[in-house]
């Protein structure tokens, strides 16, 4: 990570309020990426800096604060207007859409022109190294190529753990312009959060114990398998049932993409007689009211980033449970992937020494990742 310059270079951010413009989804919808740019928003708007948000999902201006403005990139003339934007207001861009994804040539053209420009951009990847690999062998040769330019001319390449960055290093880009931050930044508790949670919810969770959550963004079926693991959860709980007849399953689901999977997994419930059993909310929220109220969080998923619900259950003491398929932080329990024996056996594991685990949890620090993002904005600055 690199140190901020200091002397009369460190006067650039205390001279005048500097102009961030983030480009990637705001909530809603709630998700991974649309939570970390709202959370590093609220962070970095009592920094002297100044936000534009360049949003593909919104058509709209929305005006968030004196200092934030949420921008749409939809439409010929709005996205031309914006983008002049960029170029002569903007002093940081910092590009949060996936990358890789295929078929994602609109923003990706935007970022490289803007390089080619030689404005200072910071690139995020929150995607899992499995996604990224899959996404860039699936690419045409020219989009590859464009892929390779556009993380060789950033400033910096944010990643969210080590196994992306090796990935990254193997396209041949120097080291020290790949950093690994995680996604987390805790969130700013607010009234209005946990007033968003529907009173259903909170009766739901009032009347269960023990009570375990999930989230999923949305329903990803990958190569027929549920990626986020819905069907895991189900059956967890189907499993677990005999012995804690009380117990709860919350799972958050702010983006309905696919209703006949979602059909599917309520006929499987219904099959199992786990109506009163499981809750899956589909409204968009803030997940973390919920989480300060469960007794355990699950992440049964095949591929992952940095997950920040995991993180999130962890700042606020909760113990996880997650699969192996990435490395998680030391303080989750880890089943096999995709092995409901495994994940059964450990969540039992975990609720008969529940104590220890909460004591445990309890003890540790889960980093604000904000800090580090900060320091690369103004090191970006200092250039």
């Amino acid at each position: 990570m690199p140190k901020s310059s200091s002397g009369a270079r460190a006067c650039y951010s205390i001279a005048r309020a500097a102009t961030i413009g983030i480009i990637g989804p705001y909530p809603p919808p709630y998700g991974g990426r649309p939570v970390h740019i709202k959370r590093l928003i609220e962070h970095i708007e009592h920094e002297n800096f100044k936000i534009l948000v360049f949003d593909y999902t919104k058509n709209r201006n929305i005006k968030i604060s004196e200092k934030v403005i949420i921008l749409p990139l939809t439409g010929k003339l709005r996205t031309i207007s914006n983008l002049i934007k960029m170029l002569f207001i903007v002093d940081i861009i910092h590009y949060q859409q996936a990358l890789f994804v295929v078929g994602n040539w609109f923003s990706i053209a935007i970022v490289a022109f803007l390089l080619v420009l030689r404005k200072r951009v910071i690139i995020s990847e929150h995607w899992a190294v499995s996604d990224l690999k899959r996404n860039y062998e699936r690419s045409s040769w020219l989009k590859g190529w464009i892929i390779r330019f556009v993380l060789s001319r950033a400033n910096y390449v944010i990643v969210t753990n080590d196994e992306v960055k090796s990935y990254i290093l193997t396209l041949a880009f120097p080291s020290r312009k790949v950093v690994t931050i995680p996604s987390f930044i805790p969130p700013h508790e607010k009234d209005e959060d946990h007033n968003a949670v529907p009173p259903f919810m909170w009766n739901f969770i009032s009347a269960h114990k023990p009570i375990i959550g999930l989230s999923a963004s949305y329903i990803r079926i990958a190569e027929g398998v549920d990626v986020y693991g819905l069907d895991m959860a189900v059956e967890l709980i189907n499993r677990l049932k005999d012995k804690w007849p009380n117990i709860g399953l919350v799972v958050l689901l702010p983006d309905v993409n696919n209703v006949d999977y979602l059909n599917t997994i309520e006929k499987i419930i219904k099959n199992n007689c786990l109506e009163n059993n499981i809750l899956i909310n589909t409204l968009p929220m803030e997940a973390y009211p919920v989480w300060k109220r469960i007794d355990i969080f699950v992440r049964p998923t095949t591929c992952d980033g940095s997950s920040i619900s995991l993180l999130e259950a962890l700042w606020f003491g909760i113990p996880v449970i997650a699969s192996d398929c990435v490395n998680r932080p030391i303080d989750a329990v880890t089943f096999r992937c995709r092995d409901i024996d495994s994940f059964a056996k450990k969540t039992e594991m975990v609720l008969r020494n529940y104590r220890e685990h909460k004591k445990k949890v309890k003890s540790i620090t889960v980093q604000n990742n904000v800090k580090e993002i900060v320091t690369l904005y103004k090191h970006v600055l200092h250039l």
